[in-house]
């Protein structure tokens, strides 16, 4: 019995098994943008409008299945192909300002998977250049397929002939329903079972944030300390593959990360072993499971070649979707792995280079993914994470320390001499008893003071039921900071000199400290360490009035008398201010 049915026109067919993890996906929120799949390709200003906007129109027309919405039926939610539906493309000129808010808007307008079209498409043409818009929900199509498209468009307007399709989305999803009712099931699903069941602990990252409202980061960097011909010679020695050697590299952090010998988390792969898809419009990409187990004494080739043939295995059993295993064995996809290569960055289109860009999603669709993509003969790494669990520092150090046992994998034996600890994070371990720190040596009530000037009216105090703003505790300081006037300064001071002065203030100083006047004793004490006596008695009137003139010091009246006596008056006003030393000590 066929599993297709042609309604008004339009051809129904039910959802293929990847298809309907999305959906489901989507389902629980359906303003969610994760699953939308923004693409910007930027092309010379000077390029031929007309004919740009020709070669998407055949493009698109030629690869029909993307006129395909949602629908409910009486047997199920169904995939509906409407062929005869012509492409939507639309024309702007914007500034480059305008654009980048319409890329935005792109991005984050959520598609109604039950209303058709599911994609959209524009050429904007800015001061700058010329760009092509095109967002399209990944339920109909995949990373592979941006490939296509961008080699479609560029075959086009080099006048070649256009590939077209051998093997339709909808041939995929007729095939996948007649496997699924045969042994290659059966199979795929006792693969599985003999992986995970009975034998599986979940695996996650533990983040450094708990904030409520839920964030996308993103952060990325061309790497400069993983050499690529060094992992290239290591691959081609160990016969495995790049995403092999990374997926592997993943999997020890992993369990660093959770303190065990085992780790699992997903990847992904395109889902095209049939060569008769490779120029297909579709959702094809599948997502696969990864287990990696290791033991100390476990030779580092082993555990690679071990992890190939567990990748290898679990993309001949891709038939058992990755929403039923996780049903099955409870594995959620909170951490997502992927090697991408070289394929998604740069094209032709035209006989230009074409600058691709995938835009940012206001949502993660796993709380981590990673992705690494060969640009200019280096690495480059890019993070997409929910950032109210993860903050930027923890996904840098995440990266410090992947790279870091990359390295440490090219040269190791076995699995004990992988080491994930980096110089930077090594120096930072080693800084830890590194208690000496170099500190200004500025009075507290010029700290105060700079305080005031930055937020004067903030609250600074809080204490008894009141409170203080920085500005009225500079005022309160200020007004303590006054010298006593010590009665028994008065008559106690007998001569004429600086030595005069500074004997009678320390014989006011024992006086205050017998009778328990603490403050006064401290404060007079300062005065004293500050007019250690300098050479001879010109100097130390000049010594003694440079000090008083550069703090504004502000001492009793005898004091001020006898100052006066030897030449040196600082009056201000009626208020005298105390040297740094002394504000210091009594902030």
């Amino acid at each position: 019995e066929s599993i297709e049915k042609i309604v008004n026109g339009q051809i129904q067919i039910p959802l293929s098994s990847a298809q309907l993890g999305v959906y489901l996906d989507c389902a629980k929120n359906p303003q969610n943008c994760a699953y939308n799949i923004p693409i910007q390709l930027k092309t010379s200003k000077d390029i031929d409008i007309e004919n740009l906007t020709k070669s998407l129109y055949t493009v698109l027309s030629n690869h029909n299945y993307i006129n395909t919405h949602l629908e409910f039926t009486n047997e199920g939610i169904v995939q509906v192909i409407n062929p005869k539906a012509e492409p939507q493309i639309e024309y702007k000129e914007l500034n480059e300002e305008d654009y980048e808010q319409l890329k935005n808007i792109y991005s984050s307008t959520p598609f109604d998977l039950f209303k058709a079209p599911l994609y959209k498409c524009s050429i904007i043409k800015t001061e700058n250049f010329v760009y092509i818009l095109f967002c399209i929900h990944h339920i109909i199509f995949d990373g592979s397929s941006i490939a296509v498209f961008a080699e479609e468009l560029n075959r086009y307007l080099k006048k070649e002939e256009l590939l077209g399709e051998n093997f339709s989305q909808y041939d995929i999803s007729v095939n996948e329903e007649i496997k699924r009712i045969s042994q290659e099931y059966k199979k795929a699903k006792a693969f599985y079972d003999g992986i995970y069941k009975d034998n599986f602990t979940e695996f996650s990252l533990e983040g450094d944030l708990h904030l409520e409202k839920e964030k996308c980061g993103f952060f990325k960097i061309l790497d400069s300390q993983l050499d690529k011909k060094q992992v290239e010679e290591f691959c081609k020695k160990h016969r495995i593959t790049e995403n092999v050697f990374f997926i592997s590299v993943m999997g020890y952090v992993m369990g660093q990360y959770n303190h065990t010998e085992d780790s699992v988390f997903t990847t992904i792969y395109n889902g095209r072993k049939d060569s008769r898809v490779m120029n297909t419009f579709g959702m094809l990409v599948k997502t696969l499971p990864v287990y990696c187990t290791f033991s100390n004494e476990l030779k580092v080739s082993e555990y690679m070649l071990k992890n190939q043939s567990l990748i290898l295995d679990s993309m001949k059993h891709d038939i058992y979707s990755f929403a039923e295993i996780s049903n099955a064995y409870h594995i959620i996809p909170e951490i997502m792995f992927v090697y991408q290569g070289d394929s998604f960055t740069e094209f032709e289109i035209g006989n230009q280079k074409t600058i691709f860009r995938e835009a940012v999603p206001d949502k993660a669709k796993a709380a981590i993914s990673i992705n690494i993509f060969v640009e200019k003969g280096k690495y480059r790494f890019e993070f997409e994470y929910r950032s109210h669990r993860y903050s930027e520092s923890y996904i840098n150090n995440l990266y410090d320390i992947f790279v870091t046992a990359a390295n440490s994998f090219l040269k190791a034996n076995t699995i004990s001499d992988i080491s994930i600890l980096s110089a930077k994070q090594e120096a930072k371990i080693n800084a830890f008893n590194d208690t000496d720190y170099d500190v200004e040596i500025k009075p507290v009530n010029k700290l105060i003071e700079a305080w005031v000037e930055k937020i004067p009216d903030e609250i600074a105090v809080i204490a008894n039921g009141e409170k203080l703003t920085y500005r009225e505790l500079n005022e309160m300081s200020n007004k303590v900071a006054l010298i006593d006037r010590d009665p028994e300064l008065n008559d106690r001071f007998p001569g004429e000199t600086r030595d005069h002065v500074l004997e009678a203030i320390k014989d006011a100083r024992e006086i205050a400290e017998k009778e328990g006047r603490l403050r006064c004793a401290q404060l007079l004490e300062s005065v004293l360490v500050a007019n250690v006596p300098l050479g001879n008695l010109a100097k130390k009137r000049e010594t003694l009035k440079k000090f008083f003139a550069e703090n504004a010091n502000i001492l009793s009246g005898p004091v001020i008398a006898e100052l006066e006596k030897c030449g040196i008056s600082h009056k201000n006003g009626d208020q005298y201010l105390l040297p740094d030393e002394i504000i210091k000590r009594t902030y």
